[in-house]
């Protein structure tokens, strides 16, 4: 358990990220993302006290300094405050009726760093943790927390590599139908970690999200399967696979279904399945 550190506190760093803030970009365009953000500020701003400070760094995030923050209770309450007070739809301008959650991680001066930087980063890790936990929650920042952000850059770097290096494989597991009958296949992705061994989904697309090498994974997720569907069409005459599913990430633009010859003149699809990631 964290210690006790209610006592002595000068001001406390509170790091707030909207979840899935590019949906509403992606979706409904950025004139309305921006909308929302001048709207969310207003709100935000409205709840603050006059020696509080306040504001946008970037994208979709926000730092907020509470001044006199004795206790780290009273932290907690106001960034528990503030999820509260950004459940109520925002109602745009445009007629657009907007849910947003937030994500909160806050670090506390002296404990957790004596300078700017040290706690906008711990702040920000803990922000991750509360991200992680399942959005719209708040977390202190933990030292432990600073070695799974390190940890993340880590995989993330790896992960840029990972393609190039040929580290990402493709597995395919057998479909039934209702008759026992095989029917198709479902592709499953894997990362073969030269450190790690073989890496779960889970354990990496959140990642690939956030690095902005999805849409990538994705595009050689399907050449991979559509490759595979040809050779059993082409090595397996009369085959029954009919179909291979693949999972694709909502950030993805991917179409609804992909066409491949098999053999000649003859057509079949994939189906794209979506995954759980998570979208920041």
């Amino acid at each position: 358990k964290r210690r006790r550190r209610s006592q002595q506190a000068e001001f406390a760093v509170i790091f707030l990220d909207l979840d899935r803030f590019k949906n509403v970009n992606d979706s409904l365009g950025h004139p309305t993302g921006d909308c929302l953000l001048k709207a969310l500020t207003k709100r935000l701003a409205s709840r603050l006290r006059d020696e509080d400070s306040f504001g946008r760094l970037g994208g979709d995030e926000f730092l907020i300094v509470l001044s006199h923050a004795r206790r780290l209770e009273s932290a907690a309450s106001i960034a528990r405050e503030l999820i509260s007070l950004l459940e109520e739809p925002f109602a745009l301008e445009n007629g657009s009726e907007i849910y947003v959650g937030v994500s909160i991680g806050i670090s506390v001066y002296p404990q957790d760093g004596d300078k700017a930087t040290q706690l906008i980063q711990h702040a920000d890790a803990a922000m991750y943790q509360a991200k992680d936990s399942g959005r719209n929650a708040v977390r202190f920042f933990l030292p432990s927390m600073q070695l799974a952000a390190e940890k993340r850059l880590r995989m993330i770097g790896e992960l840029r590599k990972a393609l190039p290096r040929s580290e990402l494989v493709a597995h395919f597991q057998p479909q039934f139908n209702a008759q026992r009958q095989l029917c198709g296949a479902e592709t499953l992705l894997r990362w073969q970690h030269p450190q790690q061994g073989l890496v779960m989904p889970g354990e990496f697309i959140h990642l690939a999200e956030e690095a902005g090498l999805v849409v990538a994974i994705g595009d050689w997720t399907l050449r991979e399967a559509l490759y595979q569907f040809k050779s059993w069409h082409n090595d397996l005459p009369g085959t029954s696979i009919g179909r291979v599913a693949v999972n694709v990430s909502d950030a993805t633009d991917q179409p609804s279904w992909i066409l491949v010859s098999p053999n000649s003149g003859s057509m079949k699809p994939t189906t794209p399945e979506i995954t759980e990631a998570r979208t920041p």
